[in-house]
């Protein structure tokens, strides 16, 4: 017998958010908007945790509650500018059946504890010390602020 209290323990996999609206709507700047506040907010947590992420998956689902996703494997990266095209496209690559959109949502998938690769070829030093920058900001101030 073992009176030690038991303290589960398990690697977050996987970090998301949806967005269910009020009313449903049609409106692809406002959804595009939303899907955009989401990611930085996500890319946030993952910056914050120390995390990155291999897969990102959209999702939307309509008013009549059919529900569809798509997902990309990636690079593991928790970078706003590599991320933003990726959820765009899945997003447009959904989006066919010009119906009213009920929810929408994002998830990273994959997560390994790490921090970003910058690429060889590429000067990624400004994105980077930019995003620490934004990043020391939402710690200070919230992650609305920016």
């Amino acid at each position: 017998m073992d009176d030690r209290p038991v303290v589960p323990y398990r690697a977050r996999k996987t970090i998301g958010t949806e967005k269910t609206f009020q009313t449903d709507t049609i409106d692809l700047s406002f959804l595009r908007a939303e899907l955009l506040k989401m990611l930085k907010v996500l890319t946030f947590d993952l910056r914050n945790e120390k995390k990155l992420a291999a897969t990102v998956t959209v999702k939307i689902r309509y008013a009549d509650f059919n529900t569809f996703s798509k997902q990309k494997k990636l690079t593991h990266t928790a970078d706003d500018h590599l991320l933003k095209p990726v959820v765009l496209h899945l997003f447009d690559q959904l989006y066919e059946r010009r119906q009213r959109i009920r929810m929408i949502g994002i998830q990273f998938g994959k997560l390994v504890h790490g921090h970003p690769q910058m690429n060889l070829f590429d000067d990624q030093s400004k994105s980077l010390r930019l995003l620490r920058e934004m990043d020391g900001i939402r710690k200070r101030f919230g992650k609305g602020v920016i």
